[in-house]
């Protein structure tokens, strides 16, 4: 059944998810798409702030701020000197 998704396909992420649900679950290629949109999308709604493989945030924070104030709140302008 995985001769189905093409070969660009399975050397994507989505591509092996699917060919696991498709193989190891015995899903369809059309719930095996459904799932992958539904996955997709709640990985993008609720995790869409947090830091993934290789990806770095840093926030320079000014010594005038005070401690523990949310980072929400203070000032990251470019104004700061690091």
């Amino acid at each position: 059944m995985t001769i189905i998704i093409s070969n660009h396909l399975l050397k994507s992420p989505e591509g092996f998810f699917k060919r696991d649900i498709i193989d190891g679950y015995g899903l369809s290629r059309v719930e095996a798409d459904v799932l992958w949109d539904y996955v997709n999308n709640f990985v993008k709604e609720h995790y869409l702030a947090c830091r993934f493989d290789n990806q770095i945030i840093f926030y320079a924070v000014s010594t005038a701020e005070p401690a523990g104030k949310p980072i929400k709140n203070i000032n990251t302008g470019s104004d700061l000197e690091i």
